[in-house]
Order: structure tokens, then C-alpha cells, then sequence
């Protein structure tokens, strides 16, 4: 024998391919198909939730400060920035709840915030394109001694801030499916996997 060349015995067969047990593609592609479609859905609907509570604790935050601004007007400067940073930390909320669902919420907030960014720039606030609100403190804080009527589009009856609360009260008007509906969901989802297959 040589070195370096490989022989191969004469003896050696090679078995061909065995038949596998028929399965039945009415139940057992069914049944796999809803347990995949119902564990993707869950596993969806538990997103869903944990960024619906974040959007929902931020939105809580923004009422706190919108409340403490009422509450206390004499220190509407330092409420104003709470409102601003909660407001920030809704949009960050919004972001990734529409980066998780596909939707557009964060789309029709900064739609809604930009309308008013003539506004905030007279009163030395920059308007972020993703909708979030920066202060410049000691700038503001001359623009609100020396013209404090700027400040009313935001305080005011209708004005921005109200209609911001209204806007995240819209949003925190969906709610996550129930038990039931989940089920429902989970057995039409089933049934168009079925179809796709």
C-alpha cells in the first residue's frame, strides 16, 4: 500500500434511503401548525404587553408633572422641564412599541408636536424630530420674565398640553387582548397557517 492514497474494501455497501412512517397532514401538520402559530402569538401578545405597562408608566409620569404644574404654578419653569423629560421618555416608549407592533403612533406624535414648533422656538425650546422637547433653561427662563404671554399656547384651555394628555389617553385606550379573545386569535391564526401549509 502507498502512503497518502486511501483504499477503500472491496465489502463495503451502501444502504439506500428507508422509508419513513406516513403521517397524516390533516392532524399532524394541523396541530403543529396552531401549537407554532398560538406559542408565536403569546409570545407576541407578551411584547405587547411589557411595552404597553413602559408606555403606560411613562404617560403616568407626564401626568404627575402636568399635575404638580397646576398645583403649583409658581415653579412652572422646573414643572415644565418634568413635563418635557416624561414626555421624552413617552416618546422613547413609543418608539419601540412601534418598532415591536409595526405600527405608527410615534408618527402621529411628532405630526401633532410640530405643529406647535414655531412656538417652542420662540420660548427656547428645540423640537426634536422624533417629537422630544429640549429646554434651554436660562434662555427660557429670561423669555419667560420679559414675555410670560408665550408661554399661554401651552397652558391654556385646549392649548398644547392638554391636548397632548388627550393624545396619550387616546393611545392608552388599546388594550391588550383578553384571555378569550387570545383563544379566538390563536385558533384563526391556526387556521390560516393551515392554509399556507
Amino acid at each position: 500500500m502507498r502512503q497518502g492514497k486511501t483504499t477503500y474494501s472491496e465489502h463495503a455497501q451502501v444502504e439506500g434511503p428507508t422509508k419513513s412512517k406516513a403521517s397524516n397532514p390533516k392532524t399532524d401538520d394541523n396541530d403543529s401548525n396552531k401549537l407554532l402559530s398560538m406559542d408565536i402569538m403569546y409570545d407576541k401578545l407578551e411584547d405587547m404587553r411589557e411595552e404597553y405597562k413602559h408606555f403606560y408608566s411613562e404617560e403616568q409620569n407626564f401626568e404627575e408633572a402636568w399635575a404638580a404644574l397646576q398645583e403649583d404654578p409658581d415653579h412652572f419653569l422646573d414643572h415644565l422641564q418634568e413635563i418635557f423629560e416624561a414626555h421624552n421618555h413617552v416618546v422613547e416608549a413609543l418608539s419601540e412599541f412601534d418598532k415591536t407592533f409595526e405600527t405608527e403612533h410615534l408618527n402621529a406624535l411628532i405630526d401633532f408636536v410640530m405643529q406647535y414648533e414655531s412656538d417652542f422656538h420662540i420660548i427656547s425650546v428645540s423640537v426634536e424630530p422624533d417629537s422630544s422637547l429640549r429646554m434651554k433653561r436660562k434662555r427660557m427662563k429670561d423669555q419667560f420674565k420679559n414675555h410670560p404671554d408665550a408661554f399661554v399656547f401651552l397652558t391654556k384651555s385646549g392649548g398644547f398640553l392638554r391636548k397632548l394628555f388627550d393624545f396619550y389617553h387616546r393611545l392608552k385606550a388599546i388594550k391588550p387582548p383578553t384571555t378569550q379573545e387570545e383563544d379566538q386569535l390563536a385558533w384563526y391564526q391556526g387556521l390560516f397557517m393551515d392554509k399556507k401549509a
